[in-house]
């Protein structure tokens, strides 16, 4: 299970803190829990942030009147992810576009997609992946694929025929579309996206002979995303 840690806000002693201090107090074990004083709506903010570098998601608890609660939740709304980590980059005819190009290994590839099919509902998952071999195990990124991947976008590498022959043996080929640069793969994606999908650069391999470095890659994919407004 994905572990979400709670911000807890201390409250000024009505029903409603009192209540949001027992749900702290009863989070499982393991679940990393955040107090911020009253009135400390800087450090809540500060902490907001600290906590999405780490996690996926974060579970807000506290007393609703406090400005400490209200400026956390603020900073969490607005924030779009760090660059290239599972970024989101716009919303384009209704089609979510997310940039995870420091997804350099097929589990953080695999990471991303667990995320991303929790969140399409649904829509459809499309992954653009691949790139160059580090000599890693692509089984379990393919079993990720196959299960929660509508539509597999493949850029150009040594990575990327390992894991078009492991998806071949699970009969996923009829899925895979296989591209020559980061503007056709992100062109390919719009061309099969609808509204309410999601488009993910995970490439779960190296960037090197494509791409200057990982954040290159990045860089192309935003460009190209933005080139479809």
């Amino acid at each position: 299970k994905t572990i979400r840690p709670v911000i807890g806000i201390p409250c000024s002693g009505n029903y409603e803190g009192l209540d949001a201090l027992l749900r702290i107090m009863q989070m499982p074990p393991g679940v990393p829990v955040l107090g911020v004083g009253v009135g400390k709506s800087g450090i809540a903010a500060e902490n907001a942030i600290k906590m999405l570098k780490e996690y996926d998601f974060v579970n807000l608890v506290g007393d609703k009147a406090q400005e400490a609660l209200k400026k956390a939740e603020k900073i969490l709304k607005d924030f779009h992810g760090l660059e290239g980590r599972q970024q989101k980059v716009a919303v384009i005819r209704g089609v979510h576009f997310i940039n995870d190009t420091t997804a350099t290994t097929p589990d953080a590839a695999v990471a991303a997609i667990e995320r991303f099919a929790a969140l399409k509902a649904d829509g459809k998952l499309i992954l653009i992946a691949g790139g160059q071999d580090k000599g890693l195990n692509f089984e379990r990124m393919a079993a990720a694929i196959e299960q929660e991947v509508n539509f597999l976008i493949l850029l150009p590498g040594t990575a990327s025929e390992r894991l078009n022959l492991e998806l071949r043996i699970r009969n996923y080929e009829s899925r895979i579309q296989e591209v020559k640069s980061m503007q056709e793969a992100v062109e390919k994606a719009i061309q099969i996206a609808k509204e309410g999908d999601w488009v993910v650069l995970s490439p779960g391999a190296a960037s090197f002979g494509l791409f200057l470095n990982e954040f290159d890659r990045g860089n192309q994919f935003m460009e190209a995303v933005r080139s479809l407004r």
